[in-house]
């Protein structure tokens, strides 16, 4: 859910998208029936607090909050609160339609407001490290509403000067904040990871020297575990390959490459992670010709697809055709496996889509949105081609 609701957070600079956003994210994720933002007024005619946004808005109808209201005077103490219905100060904060019983979950938003989030069924208590991680991206949301009630003071501002070189500004800074923390989180992740792997390992080489893995558990148990380290670790490193690539300032360092060798290497090396003994079949047609292109960001791309190919073909090796034109190599990456229905098509390259038919098999829904920008940045192109339940196939063209 972190992840999630990291990057839910700053898609847009409009307040209340920004807002909808992140507060949908939470209570799909969490099951809460009510969320609110509440922002601190600056001028003292005005209430201390006051109703940006609701979901759904009609449970909501107390649009104004006094400094001397209870909730006010318990998040100065605190950061967050979780009070159910059993505890003290549980009527005191209602400003929601039709609460008998359930659970608060509130948190402030630095100096500008608070969120709060309600649920009629009480929650299993939060660990102290899950406080403390939304605790972190709590502040990076009320970043990115400080950045949204920057920008839109920065555009009424603006009105005799260049609008659009201010919101350029503000995006940027916001993206760098986000991707930053991005990468931050993710690798405060890797230990903690790391050691819940290397002690499931313990615990199984300590059932083996006991030769009790015939009549426990266990051994499913930490086999489960380290699939699941493995994807969590997937997944941080396509989060951290995708706040690289969406950066505008990439530097391409482009080199002659032999695309055939480049192929062969990629061919060896998933020779050695297949366990069903297939490999990758490479044509040629026409003469062997270098390009100039980076071959990390290419070998991504590839690597990526041709994973792909592996992943969702049947029995069948996946095939690349390598096609020299006069100005440009075709490579053609094909499948035998499931295709693509029209619509399926349409959002391929789009971060974290996976098609229905893909859930149970392991990604991320990363991997093709990052082969499309390494191309293009390439100054290349990637277009897909499928047949439904039959087979796929991704061509990416590469000038000389």
């Amino acid at each position: 859910m972190l992840y999630e609701l990291v990057l839910s957070i700053g898609r847009s600079l409009d307040l209340s998208e920004n807002i909808n956003s992140f507060m949908k994210t939470f209570m799909t994720r969490k099951n809460y029936e009510v969320g609110a933002v509440y922002l601190k007024q600056k001028r003292k005619s005005q209430p201390a607090y006051k109703l940006v946004l609701a979901h759904p808005e009609v449970r909501v109808p107390t649009k104004n909050i006094g400094a001397n209201h209870k909730l006010v005077q318990m998040l100065e103490e605190n950061p967050g609160l979780a009070i159910s219905s059993t505890e003290e100060n549980f009527d005191a904060l209602i400003t929601e339609s039709g609460v008998i019983e359930g659970e608060f979950l509130v948190f402030r938003l630095k100096e500008i407001g608070f969120i709060k989030f309600y649920s009629s069924v009480r929650k299993n208590k939060f660990s102290k490290l899950e406080i403390n991680q939304m605790y972190t991206v709590i502040d990076i949301f009320a970043v990115s509403i400080a950045a949204c009630l920057d920008h839109k003071r920065l555009l009424f501002e603006a009105r005799k000067r260049e609008k659009a070189e201010i919101a350029l500004i503000a995006e940027k800074k916001l993206h760098q904040e986000r991707t930053s923390f991005v990468s931050a989180v993710s690798h405060q992740f890797r230990t903690p990871l790391a050691i819940i792997q290397s002690n499931a390992d313990l615990l199984n080489m300590v059932l083996a020297k006991m030769n009790m893995h015939d009549n426990i558990q266990i051994p499913k148990i930490t086999t489960r575990i380290n699939s699941e380290i493995d994807k969590m670790v997937e997944l941080m490193n396509d989060l951290l390959e995708t706040g690289k690539m969406s950066q505008e300032d990439i530097e391409v360092k482009k080199q002659d490459v032999n695309i055939e060798s480049l192929l062969n290497d990629i061919n060896r090396n998933v020779k050695m992670i297949q366990k069903d003994g297939r490999f990758l079949a490479i044509n040629v047609q026409g003469k062997n010709k270098n390009i100039t292109t980076d071959p990390l960001l290419i070998g991504n791309a590839l690597n990526n697809l041709i994973s792909n190919a592996f992943k969702y073909s049947n029995d069948s090796n996946p095939r690349v055709d390598v096609i020299y034109l006069n100005a440009t190599v075709q490579l053609q990456i094909k499948d035998e496996g499931i295709g693509l229905s029209p619509s399926e098509k349409k959002n391929i390259f789009k971060p974290f889509y996976r098609s229905d038919k893909v859930q149970n098999v392991p990604g991320t829904g990363l991997g093709l949105s990052i082969a499309k920008r390494c191309v293009e940045l390439c100054s290349g192109t990637i277009q897909v081609e499928s047949t439904a339940n039959e087979s796929t196939t991704f061509t990416i063209e590469l000038p000389y």
